[in-house]
């Protein structure tokens, strides 16, 4: 009878409180789910975190990657960059803990993921947090450590400079654009831990080689990251 009342509660909630596709933002999806049947065709999960390396950590090619990978492919004008697009642009910054959570799940299993220490967002700039009113990374971050059961850092790893817009920049561009952007505040808080660094999108790797170089005055660190996707 519980089981049964549970159910109706459930179903009940699911009408007043539905919970939407992250994609289309319209059909409805069971609660473990983040696409519809229909976004799900658009867009699949890589298999990025299954090997060694892949065109994510060849993207940090300065940097010791333990492992890196993104969660999907983001094509212009596709579902992945709407979805990136609503959660920056249109204040939903819940999507990025539900996709955190979704991936989390996935790779789980990843024996590279057993040695993880500490999950650190990438952090923006004072300025540009009070304008948008949250960091999408750390969100992302958090949905990971939910299924991780691990802590997320912040306030460690600082934005210390506010650069200018990274798009339509080259990589070199870009790696300039960073220099000197991050602090480390607490090299000791990291002191001989495997850091998962995350971020929303990878495109050069200019801002997570600007992290992952800031960090390396930390002794006997090992680091790994993931994005939510990977700009072709």
């Amino acid at each position: 009878m519980t089981t049964g009342f549970a159910r109706s509660l459930i179903g009940i909630l699911d009408l007043l409180y539905p919970h939407l596709c992250i994609g289309c933002e319209v059909n409805c999806v069971p609660q473990k789910e983040i696409f519809c049947v229909t976004c799900q065709n658009k867009t699949s999960i890589t298999t990025l975190h299954k090997y060694p390396v892949n065109e994510c950590s060849r993207r940090i090619p300065s940097q010791p990657i333990y492992r890196a990978a993104s969660m999907f492919r983001f094509f212009p004008g596709g579902v992945i960059q709407k979805i990136i697009h609503t959660i920056k642009y249109r204040n939903q910054p819940q999507i990025a803990h539900r996709i955190g959570r979704q991936y989390a799940k996935v790779i789980q299993g990843e024996e590279w993921c057993q040695s993880i220490d500490v999950i650190v967002p990438v952090p923006l700039h004072t300025k540009r947090l009070r304008r948008r009113g949250f960091n999408q990374s750390l969100f992302f971050a958090r949905g990971l450590a939910e299924i991780f059961e691990k802590p997320v850092v912040k306030g460690k790893l600082v934005r210390k400079l506010s650069t200018r817009t990274q798009t339509a920049k080259s990589r070199y561009q870009r790696l300039q654009n960073m220099l000197d952007a991050f602090e480390c505040v607490d090299p000791y808080a990291f002191k001989g831990k495997h850091i998962l660094l995350v971020d929303d999108v990878l495109t050069t790797g200019a801002t997570i080689e600007a992290c992952l170089s800031t960090l390396q005055q930390c002794q006997n660190i090992k680091f790994s990251f993931l994005t939510i996707a990977i700009a072709e």
